[in-house]
């Protein structure tokens, strides 16, 4: 089967929405470790009764409810994680004292530049001093590391 204009532009868009987003996400899952934390506090609080007897309502199961909660908060992180993960691993991989060639040094600075910090494509060819077609090239070649470190090839 061949695949279509639309098959290779979809994970080529959410590996760069992944990377556009990827302090907001960080930020989220600190927040969501915070509930998290919170949650767990409340549990080691006081000891807890299976039942609390609450005056209005009678009896009211607060321990299924937390516990709910709890499991909600974990699978929300999970689920932000699956995406800031590779992310992050792309960074480190770029990143590492070993990565001496221009070629990936230009992946870094696009990456840091133009995806998670949000700067225009103006502002960074100005600021990384590379031709459009550089830029261009190399933004293709970093998304599509992009896709592998998420494991998009198969999912699409």
């Amino acid at each position: 089967m061949k695949k279509t204009e639309n098959d290779i532009s979809r994970p080529f868009k959410f590996a760069e929405s992944c990377m556009f987003s990827y302090l907001k996400n960080l930020a989220r899952i600190k927040a969501l470790r915070a509930d998290l934390k919170i949650l767990d506090m409340q549990s080691s609080v006081k000891v807890q009764s299976y039942e609390e007897y609450q005056s209005t309502t009678g009896y009211i199961d607060n321990i299924p409810i937390r516990i709910l909660k709890i499991d909600t908060l974990e699978g929300l992180i999970a689920g932000v994680e699956r995406w800031t993960g590779p992310i992050t691993d792309l960074l480190n991989d770029l990143d590492s004292p070993y990565n001496i060639s221009s070629e990936r040094q230009d992946l870094l600075g696009i990456l840091r530049v133009r995806y998670i910090y949000g700067n225009t494509w103006d502002r960074s060819l100005e600021y990384l001093k590379m031709s459009k077609e550089r830029f261009i090239e190399r933004r293709r070649q970093l998304v599509e590391m992009a896709i592998g470190y998420m494991g998009l090839e198969a999912r699409f």
